[in-house]
This record gives C-alpha cells, structure tokens and sequence, in this order.
C-alpha cells in the first residue's frame, strides 16, 4: 500500500519498499497519485512508469 511521503515542502509516495521523494510541491497532487497506485494495485516494477504518466497528466503549473 502507498502512502504520501513529506520532506522540505516536496511530497512524494511511498511504499512496497520504494520511497519516491520530490514528486511535487502540491499535497493534493501526491494525495492523488498514491490513491490511483492504491486502486490500480500498482506492483513496485511499474512505480516509475506510472509516476512518469501521471507528471505528463494535467498538473497546475508549478513555481520554479
């Protein structure tokens, strides 16, 4: 099961293991995305990939 991973103002996922730090500036977007991992039961072999999906998705616009 993922989990929403905080450090500095940056919010990643974690679990199965793995911890994906600096996913994103904004809670609710990391919220999202270990819900979709979640209810998709994604295996940690397809973690990156699908974290790579989910950035080209419709994402507010970030400073920086």
């Amino acid at each position: 099961m993922y989990s929403l991973f905080e450090e500095n103002n940056q919010f990643g996922v974690q679990g199965g293991g793995a911890c994906v730090k600096d996913i994103t500036t904004e809670r609710a977007e990391a919220e999202r995305l270990a819900g979709l991992l979640n209810r998709n039961r994604v295996s940690l072999c397809h973690l990156y990939d699908v974290i790579e999906d989910f950035w080209g998705m419709d994402m507010p616009a970030q400073a920086g």
